[in-house]
């Protein structure tokens, strides 16, 4: 159940990225922002460490989630 939780709520965010994509098309902004997603990154790794979850792990599963929502920006 929580597993489909989860990608429930990917898709949402995905969804979410898509719009977000699209709002900085209109204005002109790069969809990469290497300085916001360091900050995003820094955030996650510092709650996941905070839940008891491995830092590698929040690292790479955020990189991952990170990468499909630039895609979608992309769209």
């Amino acid at each position: 159940m929580i597993d489909s939780q989860i990608l429930t709520l990917l898709s949402q965010r995905m969804k979410i990225s898509s719009n977000i994509g699209g709002i900085k098309r209109q204005h002109n902004m790069s969809i990469f922002q290497p300085e916001r997603w360091q900050q995003v990154l820094d955030k996650q790794i510092a709650e996941g460490q905070g839940l008891g979850l491995d830092s590698q792990f929040v690292k790479e599963i955020t990189k991952k989630i990170h990468s499909e929502s630039l895609r979608q920006q992309e769209q």
